[in-house]
């Protein structure tokens, strides 16, 4: 029964070959929940055509459902044109198990007579899977890279395999070097199920499509290289230390002759380094001569002018003291009419004499002169 099953899924692929012309044939198997992406080469001829990617869960091209066209998204699918490499890629996120059939890579031509580029069945099983971790991989030239393709325990004992797209060339467990990319190591680690695939001394000719390989099952890997970064050295306590040693040991294998001349070269730079140094010393101490004269300067005119503002002070004080001591005086100028009569008074007034002499107000006397007299 086995028997006929196999022959009958032999047969059907080799149907699906003949009748979509596709340029190859491909099982993908992984587990729910996860993301693939998928790579699809075109001729030259097809590049100013539409690309698309689309599903029949029977295998049959002429009834297939178109997923997404290229550089759209439709759901969980997005297709990207890359026209300058004849390739566009397929991304299906979130995987399910009713996603499980068959797909293409097609190239729309014209109704009825569209071309297939790549045929897949597409398996989502959570114990029957080939993966990877990352999609996309990115390195510097010169560098590393690894990649880690996760595999069902069943596979333990299949043969696994990193292989490059643009030639189909396949490197199988274990380490391989080649002269024109970078060498390769894969290994196996059986008790967790994955394989890790290590590529060092990176070229630009390394980038572009690889996939991770087990029988039919093959899961993609983009790697994209940049540029190599400048180096950045630093050097620790240690390393200084043996540079040291290294140098000392390096001059003690020198001649006399080319030592004596560093000893000379080193001293005539000591010798410049001490004459610098003197011309220097003469150029401080002038400016701090400068300075300090500049100091004094300002110090002798403060203290004249505070001398000038005590003098000042002074003055004013002995000013104020002196006024202290004036005292006012009224003296009266009396005209020859008012003396006249005080003489009269004076003379007719007698000791007991009855008669009294009013004298004129004081109002009336002719103006009031001011003196004032100092007292010592």
């Amino acid at each position: 029964m086995r028997f006929y099953s196999l022959i009958s899924s032999l047969i059907l692929s080799v149907f699906l070959l003949f009748i979509s012309g596709a340029e190859s044939f491909r099982w993908v198997t992984l587990p729910p929940g996860k993301n693939v992406i998928i790579p699809c080469k075109y001729k030259d001829a097809n590049i100013q055509h539409k690309k698309y990617w689309c599903y029949h869960s029977g295998g049959e091209f002429r009834y297939c459902k178109i997923q997404a066209y290229a550089n759209k998204t439709a759901g969980r699918v997005t297709v990207t044109d890359y026209p300058d490499q004849n390739l566009f890629t397929v991304t299906m996120r979130n995987l399910k198990t009713e996603d499980s059939g068959w797909y293409w890579c097609a190239v729309e031509i014209r109704q009825r007579t569209d071309v297939t580029v790549e045929a897949f069945q597409i398996t989502v099983k959570s114990d029957h899977f080939l993966s990877v971790v990352e999609s996309s991989v990115e390195g510097q030239e010169g560098g590393v890279v690894r990649i880690q393709c996760l595999y069902s325990a069943k596979y333990q004992s299949e043969q696994k395999q990193w292989c490059r797209s643009k030639d189909q060339w396949c490197y199988k467990v274990g380490r391989t070097d080649t002269s024109h990319n970078s060498a390769v190591q894969i290994s196996d680690d059986k008790k967790n199920s994955s394989f890790s695939v290590e590529m060092s001394g990176l070229k630009k000719s390394d980038a572009g499509w690889y996939g991770c390989r087990i029988k039919d099952l093959q899961a993609s890997v983009y790697l994209s290289i940049s540029d190599a970064a400048s180096e950045v050295t630093t050097i620790s306590g240690a390393e200084r230390t043996s540079i040291s040693e290294t140098t000392q040991g390096m001059i003690s294998r020198y001649d006399h002759k080319q030592f004596s001349k560093a000893v000379t070269e080193d001293k005539t730079s000591a010798e410049d380094i001490g004459g610098n140094g003197i011309k220097i010393w003469i150029i401080v101490t002038v400016g701090l001569g400068l300075l300090i004269f500049l100091v004094c300067m300002v110090a002798c005119i403060w203290r004249k002018k505070q001398n000038g503002n005590r003098v000042d002070s002074a003055a004013v004080q002995r000013s104020s003291t002196a006024d202290d001591f004036v005292t006012y005086s009224t003296v009266k100028a009396l005209s020859s009419a008012t003396m006249d009569r005080e003489r009269d008074v004076n003379n007719s007034f007698s000791p007991g004499s009855p008669t009294n002499k009013t004298l004129s107000p004081a109002g009336e006397d002719d103006g009031v002169i001011y003196s004032s007299v100092v007292h010592q």
